[in-house]
């Protein structure tokens, strides 16, 4: 599945999923969909978003979390290709 249809996917979803897969892929598209509603202007909207992408833990918590998964899991082709999918998203 390409990130694109990912995002489609999990944009729809309002409750983080219990899978820790999926939820590091709704986490990954949400981070992703919030940075680039970020204004910078510290206004009210900012606010907002940076507590969600804390609640998130979007960055570098969240990109650390996808590595460990995937070293944990490096036999599941599937799975790798879906956590290099969500690291991408950092490191492209």
């Amino acid at each position: 599945m390409s990130w694109a249809a990912t995002g489609e996917r999990w944009r729809q979803v309002e409750v983080e999923p219990s899978d820790p897969l999926e939820a590091l892929e709704y986490r990954g598209v949400h981070c992703q969909h919030y940075s680039g509603e970020f204004g910078g202007d510290g206004s009210e909207r900012d606010q907002w978003l940076n507590t969600q992408m804390d609640r998130l833990r979007c960055g570098e918590p969240l990109v650390a979390e996808a590595r460990a998964m995937r070293a944990s899991r490096s036999r599941e082709p599937d799975v790798v290709t879906r956590l290099d999918a969500v690291i991408a998203v950092y490191e492209p």
